[in-house]
């Protein structure tokens, strides 16, 4: 379960901006009980589900999305081999310090029955720093599990870690890393891959469990897995594309060269073929008509692929980003989405829902938690700063 992520010069982020559900990490005893429960029922937890992020056009939406996606990158052990710092690293440009300060992207999540701070910062040249903390009842006091930073001077590593905590896997990991890891692959990757616990929690959340959507990934991007053969899944889909096409009876797959091709769902973003599913939709007197994709709108195949993302994320206890395509659904659409998410029957595996947003009707929609919205506003020296929407009122921000 995602807390909270922190942004420092990085693109339109210039001192660190944090965005967050609203939960104090002081809440641990009650994150371990709802942990137990098919429900969640202690206060702080009700309402985490949605978070949104609300900015006019140009002040960090997708520059906040862009973080989140870039952290996942480079903890994935799928492109670790090839990572190219120069293309990740996308400082603030407005300052003098930006281009030869780090940038620091920090994740705080909930795991197993335990709070993490996963805080990893790097430059043009690569890994500057890393450190996991462990969170209990008084946040401003962590556990700290490891700390790396890398010495410019010497171009080795300092670590600093409980390794009484951590195991011989992480010893053995940061024996192996100091040899071969250098500046590519964090620590924390190396000693997920060696089976250190609390490293491999992260490791595994961060990269399968936190889903970044827009419309270029939806384009790009499916999910592929296990078939979506329960009828459940059928019907829920099925009601979301209603809610954009009244006539949508139903949708089918199609045979390609004898083969029957299914909609998929999975953990992991895989390269999209063609959709090989076709509509039908009713007409006069009893009559339908099937239509295969190709000759869709780019609204129905871009909701069609982001309700199987909804339902992925249901399944797996996931946290969706998605960077403002819900602007472009209809309301109807949208409230349809937001009570998925929200309905404790459908989401008893605690899934979330981030969304970034210029359309200002979502601070007042009903599923709406004043509590999660965050603004994001320009200042005068062309950097974004995040405000909590309560603080932005009171403060006529």
């Amino acid at each position: 379960m995602l807390l909270s992520v922190s942004v420092a010069n990085h693109r339109s982020f210039n001192t660190e901006q944090t965005v967050d559900f609203g939960i104090s990490c002081g809440t641990r005893r009650q994150h371990h009980e709802a942990s137990e429960n098919t429900r969640i029922t202690s206060k702080p937890l009700s309402n985490n589900r949605i978070c949104i992020v609300f900015g006019r056009p140009g002040t960090g939406k997708t520059n906040f999305a862009n973080a989140i996606w870039t952290i996942k990158q480079l903890l994935d052990p799928n492109h670790q081999r090839v990572q190219h710092y120069e293309s990740h690293f996308q400082p603030f440009l407005f300052s003098d310090h930006g281009q030869i300060e780090p940038t620091v992207i920090s994740i705080t999540l909930w795991v197993n029955g335990s709070i993490y701070r996963f805080k990893l910062s790097y430059t043009a040249a690569g890994l500057f720093e890393e450190s996991l903390e462990e969170l209990h009842d008084e946040p401003t006091r962590p556990d700290l599990l490891f700390r790396c930073r890398w010495d410019c001077s010497t171009q080795q590593p300092l670590i600093k870690a409980d390794r009484h905590r951590l195991g011989a896997a992480f010893l053995q990991a940061e024996k192996e890393w100091k040899c071969g890891g250098k500046r590519t692959i964090p620590l924390l990757s190396w000693a997920a891959k060696l089976g250190c616990a609390p490293c491999d929690d992260v490791q595994r959340w961060i990269t399968t469990n936190l889903i970044v959507v827009s419309q270029r990934s939806l384009n790009d991007t499916y999910q592929s897995s296990s078939p979506m053969k329960e009828q459940e899944d059928v019907k829920l889909l099925l009601g979301l594309m209603k809610t954009f096409d009244q006539y949508i009876q139903s949708f089918n797959e199609i045979k390609t060269e004898g083969q029957n091709v299914k909609i998929k769902f999975s953990h992991n973003e895989t390269i999209a073929p063609p959709l090989n599913i076709e509509f039908k939709r009713s007409r006069m007197l009893g009559e339908s008509i099937a239509t295969p994709v190709s000759m869709e709108s780019q609204g129905t195949t871009a909701l069609f692929r982001l309700g199987t993302c909804i339902l992925n994320a249901l399944k797996y206890s996931q946290t969706l980003v998605i960077d403002e395509m819900l602007d472009q659904l209809p309301t109807d659409t949208v409230t349809r989405l937001f009570r998925l998410i929200l309905d404790y029957h459908l989401n008893d595996a605690r899934a979330q829902l981030l969304f970034t947003t210029f359309n200002h009707e979502f601070l007042t929609h009903s599923c709406i938690d004043r509590k999660n919205a965050i603004i994001f506003q320009t200042i005068p020296s062309l950097e974004t700063e995040a405000y909590r929407l309560e603080t932005a009122l009171s403060e006529n921000l």
